[in-house]
């Protein structure tokens, strides 16, 4: 009976979040049960129950909606209060992986609870995503709507990032769905065998890899790739290392490249872990999950497709001219990426 009731008290206490009402309750009844059966088994079963309760209680939720004909599934975490247009943050699983892992290696959570966002852990369908075509861009954008109308948050903020083939997809969809996400961040994965750099608007991204990955090797074809996107994006050719980084923390295995001066006002960061392979850091000298945040959350997707800058060199503002006279006039054209072909001057038609 006292077990029975005491559970009771623990649901409702976990309705109102608070824990440290639980933690008192538990420690007074882990030790009233473990005199009243003589037996340390019960003691460390109850207490095990008790620990499973607190960690449902930060569970995400599992939720599902309709894409096209197929209902897809995701775990999506709210922190407590969370007011309207706040960001969204959708972390996509590896390979034969699924939202509970992405969870548990990346604990986004902690970091939402502060900075007060939403998360979002997508399942992909048989534990995989669609590199070619638009089964998950069209998944990613029905969880934007449905976050949309469940919280109210902020369209402009909303980030990718994922991990592994969930990487791969992160890049896939800054080609297709770039005018929607605000900031990309890959973790250990790239399209092997891609070189698609069409995004719609210049876009940041910060990489994190490890260079000891033996799934998705840290190679020239990274590499080789990573400077696609750069060229795309405009950015210099030479980059601002800081090593190790964090550069107050001497033992840290974590090298920043930073190429700062790209299209748009955005930048695009390389996080290079030596020694490290294919998993999320989460060391106390370079959490993942942290830098990330810090990176993304600097932007908003309204910086919008950046087209060609035209401007007049001459006439001058405020030059005065009389009948007869010739105009010369002059324009200078420059793009943040791609290249201008050719400068048109029309008169009327």
């Amino acid at each position: 009976m006292k077990e029975c009731i005491l559970v009771k008290i623990l649901v409702l206490l976990l309705r109102k979040r608070a824990v440290e009402s639980i933690v008192r309750i538990m420690n007074k009844y882990v030790v009233l049960f473990k005199y009243a059966f003589a037996g340390i088994h019960y003691h460390v079963t109850f207490l095990m129950i008790c620990l499973w309760m607190l960690s449902f209680h930060s569970m995400a939720q599992l939720t599902t909606i309709t894409v096209g004909n197929a209902t897809r599934s995701m775990l999506v975490y709210a922190p407590a209060g969370i007011q309207q247009n706040r960001p969204l943050l959708i972390s996509m699983h590896g390979l034969n992986q699924d939202p509970n892992y992405q969870k548990s290696q990346t604990k986004w959570e902690l970091v939402a609870d502060t900075a007060k966002f939403i998360v979002v852990y997508p399942a992909g369908i048989n534990n995989s995503w669609d590199l070619s075509g638009n089964t998950d861009t069209d998944f990613i954008l029905k969880i934007i709507d449905a976050m949309y109308t469940s919280y109210g948050i902020d369209r402009s903020r909303v980030y990718l990032s994922g991990f592994s083939m969930g990487g791969m997809m992160t890049y896939v969809a800054a080609t297709k769905i770039a005018d929607k996400i605000a900031a990309f961040a890959p973790v250990s994965g790239y399209p092997l065998s891609s070189s698609n750099f069409n995004s719609s608007r210049v876009v940041p991204f910060i990489h994190i890899h490890g260079d000891a990955d033996n799934v998705v090797i840290y190679d020239n074809k990274l590499l080789t790739y990573l400077q696609g996107w750069r060229t795309k994006n405009g950015c210099s050719s030479t980059a601002v290392v800081t090593k190790p980084y964090p550069s107050n923390i001497s033992n840290s295995v974590a090298t920043k490249s930073s190429w700062t001066n790209c299209g748009c006002g955005t930048e695009f960061v390389l996080m290079t872990l030596a020694g490290k392979g294919h998993w999320h850091s989460l060391d106390a000298t370079f959490n993942s999950t942290v830098e990330i945040w810090n990176f993304v959350r600097k932007y908003k997707n309204t910086c919008g497709n950046v087209g060609p800058v035209v401007s007049l060199t001459a006439p001058v503002n405020n030059t005065v001219y009389t009948e007869g006279d010739n105009i010369t006039i002059n324009a200078t054209a420059t793009i943040t990426s791609g290249s201008i072909s050719k400068v048109e001057f029309y008169n009327g038609t």
